[in-house]
């Protein structure tokens, strides 16, 4: 008998058909318990996967010496060690993990049949027995009503005034033999009684209880080695976990290693190209329209050296500056030639598009307005 604080083959002795149902959705508990486990590693290798997808599209050359790009290519590392971890813990559940669950279902699937087997002839034999008492029995009760009804036979002929003494010894001794028979199958039954007892007594307190107690210590195994399964996924994970926390430290330790003041140098130092710095921009003027289409024919006027035939210039206060913001040849008699920049005083501007103006070095001549920028 198993140490049990509880025994089935003698609490639920009548519950039989329980205790195999129970037994029964153990042992498929177990098979969902695989299917679980095969899903579970399912989605740490689809997790790999798509880990190592996100790091290799997020990859990057970058500098060696910047310690930002250290720390980023430090967390990317990681994270692919982190997957290996999940990819590892994947095959642990889909191996080593998920063949010790199958075998358990198998071990144990056997041990329930054979059991079961035991029990079916328990059950067979004590229904060979049941009937081989019943038909005893049934054969005892006809002798014994056969007995009976001789008797009555007997005593009615013994009373009769009708029939002969002859026929009533007849009677008497019919009965007798009927009485004879019923009492040898009496003895009969007797030892076919106690041969059932003794059948139904090693059935209900001995071998029944025995095998349903084997059933009872069957599921607690089931149960305590599931539990262990139960064990092996959590290590799996813890495992991960530990292993995760390690690697991932590292990009703590790349992060603490950043420093923003020397990845600003290094840049400079690899960039610096000893270039001055730019001065002012001048302000930017419309380029000038062809002189064949914009301009109009520059007044008539006498040579520029024929002063006394020009207005004179007038007094400085009242004068006009302008200073040139184009070239312009002046190739026509009366024009004045020009370069960028010069500076110009008017002399006459009668608005038809022509200034005329003198240089510095007392020269005059027409420039067309548009050249020129008033100051």
């Amino acid at each position: 008998v198993p140490n049990m604080a509880s025994r089935w083959g003698i609490d639920l002795w009548d519950q039989k058909p329980l205790i195999e149902r129970v037994v029964d959705d153990g042992i498929a508990f177990v098979d969902r318990t695989k299917n679980f486990v095969a899903q579970v590693a399912a989605v740490e290798a689809e997790y790999a996967r798509n880990l190592r997808k996100v790091v290799k599209a997020f990859a990057t050359g970058g500098d060696t010496e910047n310690t930002q790009m250290q720390a980023w290519k430090s967390l990317l590392e990681s994270l692919e060690d982190v997957a290996n971890y999940h990819d590892n813990a994947a095959v642990f559940l889909n191996g080593d993990l998920s063949n010790s669950i199958k075998a358990l279902i198998k071990n144990k699937q056997k041990e329930k049949d054979d059991i079961s087997r035991a029990m079916a002839k328990l059950d067979a034999d004590l229904a060979k027995a049941a009937k081989e008492y019943d038909e005893v029995k049934k054969k005892f009760e006809k002798a014994e009503k056969e007995a009976e009804a001789a008797k009555q036979i007997f005593i009615k002929s013994e009373a009769s005034d009708t029939i002969t003494k002859k026929q009533v010894e007849k009677n008497r001794q019919a009965w007798a033999l009927k009485a004879k028979g019923s009492e040898a199958i009496q003895q009969q039954l007797a030892q076919q009684t106690n041969e059932f007892n003794q059948t139904r007594t090693l059935y209900y307190h001995t071998d029944m209880p025995a095998q349903i107690d084997t059933l009872q210590a069957m599921d607690e195994a089931r149960g305590e080695a599931l539990v262990q399964t139960l064990s092996g996924i959590t290590k799996a994970y813890r495992d991960c976990a530990q292993q995760e926390l390690a690697s991932l430290q590292k990009v703590d330790q790349a992060v603490g290693r950043h420093n923003k003041v020397a990845d600003s140098a290094l840049l400079s130092r690899q960039h610096k190209t000893g270039a001055p710095l730019p001065g002012d921009v001048d302000v930017p003027h419309a380029a000038p329209p062809p002189a064949e289409d914009t301009r109009r024919q520059a007044p008539a006027a006498q040579p520029v050296d024929d002063d006394d035939d020009l207005p004179p210039p007038p007094p400085e206060a009242a004068a006009v500056h302008y200073r040139a913001v184009y070239a312009f040849a002046g190739t026509n008699r009366g024009e004045l030639p020009i370069n960028e920049g010069e500076m110009l005083v008017q002399v006459e501007n009668d608005g038809s598009g022509w200034v005329l103006v003198q240089k510095g070095d007392g020269s005059r001549g027409y420039v067309p307005e548009t050249y020129i920028q008033r100051l």
